[in-house]
């Protein structure tokens, strides 16, 4: 047996278990069975000031089934940000950019799409409103 995170879809939490090859196993926070692929599809990278965007459109993904992760969602209180970051942008196979005056010169917004370069993550910009770019995001 071996302690692996684990990738629940009904909560949306990494669960922390004992496994042994073959086995299922259920969330025990909500009873869904666990996925054992722990990679992200959707990295979702926004300003603080755009949550409530960033929030309508994880439901979408949520939606789609798209699995995405979101700091607000998914980031544990006892969490190393800068630790669970990378590591979850290293599982990602896309950074979702969400782009508005809001974020420019964001430290955490930076540090996610630089962090996500050196990965060769994927990076999708979109636009939330048209502004003129600073040149370091052009």
């Amino acid at each position: 047996m071996i302690q692996e995170e684990i990738y629940c879809r009904g909560c949306r939490r990494m669960v922390v278990a004992l496994v042994a090859d073959g086995t299922s196993l259920t969330c025990p926070f909500c009873g869904v069975g666990l996925n054992r692929d722990r990679s992200y599809d959707v990295f979702i990278s926004y300003a603080r000031p755009d949550e409530k965007t960033a929030l309508r459109l994880a439901a979408l993904l949520d939606g789609a089934g798209v699995r995405y992760w979101l700091d607000v969602k998914d980031l544990g209180l006892d969490s190393s940000f800068i630790g669970e970051i990378a590591k979850v942008l290293s599982n990602s196979k896309v950074l979702l950019l969400l782009v508005s005056p809001r974020m420019v010169d964001r430290q955490w917004v930076e540090a996610e799409v630089s962090f996500a370069m050196r990965t060769k993550c994927l990076i999708l910009p979109l636009m939330l409103e048209e502004f003129d770019l600073p040149i370091n995001l052009q």
